[in-house]
């Protein structure tokens, strides 16, 4: 509507001022010019301070699952120094992770379960359909402002940059066969040590199975978490 008043405006002007031959005519020019100048500053001031708009948020879960196989972990693509990092997110629905956008957009990183990822998005839209009547042919209703994205992961979980994450997958798998055999060698060392406190153990292999189970998963953590030590 806004635009509509703006040309009624001038045209009207333009035929009763500029071409004004009596005095009825200036005066309805005047005002046809007072009209042009008022809602000029009206869509000025819509434009540049969002006048007849007011400002909502959105909020948004959904749920995460590991960025990447073997692991659980979030991950991160640093930009430009690292001060400003695109983080790399996957659910339960999506095959690849997804990045993160950067236009006006923060992320933060918070410890928390199940882990989520919470997104406040603000937008600037009409306070009432008068507003949106006058100014909405400028098409501006629903206008983003700006994303704020909360990482809630356990404290189970790792954050890792991309590279960090190839090195950590090209360590384990260097280290893959050292790691068998210094196991094996362990667990032996413990089952020898379980049995001379307990000779009972010796005949009962369902529970020496038992034992080798957990101390193999104990082993494995023991060794992921070395790595993850020496990539971060």
């Amino acid at each position: 509507m806004i635009i509509f008043i703006l040309l009624l405006s001038v045209i009207g002007f333009a035929f009763t001022f500029v071409l004004a031959k009596k005095s009825w005519q200036t005066g309805v020019g005047v005002v046809c010019g007072g009209i042009f100048i008022l809602s000029l500053l009206l869509v000025t001031a819509n434009f540049v301070s969002h006048f007849g708009m007011k400002k909502v948020v959105e909020t948004q879960s959904i749920e995460l699952v590991s960025s990447a196989d073997g692991l659980d972990v979030l991950l991160y693509q640093p930009l430009g120094d690292g001060s400003e990092k695109v983080y790399l997110y996957q659910t339960p629905d999506t095959k690849e992770p997804k990045p993160t956008d950067t236009n006006y957009v923060t992320n933060t990183v918070t410890e928390g379960t199940p882990p989520e990822l919470v997104t406040e998005t603000s937008y600037w839209e009409y306070e009432n359909d008068f507003y949106k009547l006058f100014f909405g042919i400028v098409n501006n209703n629903h206008e983003f402002i700006e994303a704020e994205n909360t990482f809630n992961i356990p404290e189970t979980w790792e954050v890792l940059s991309v590279d960090q994450m190839k090195e950590f997958g090209k360590l384990a798998k260097e280290r893959q066969a050292s790691f068998k055999e210094d196991a094996q060698k362990e667990i032996q060392a413990k089952m020898m040590e379980a049995i001379q406190k307990d000779p009972s153990l010796a005949t009962d292999k369902e529970k020496q199975q038992t034992m080798i189970d957990q101390w193999t998963v104990e082993l494995q953590n023991q060794m992921m978490q070395d790595l993850l030590n020496e990539v971060k």
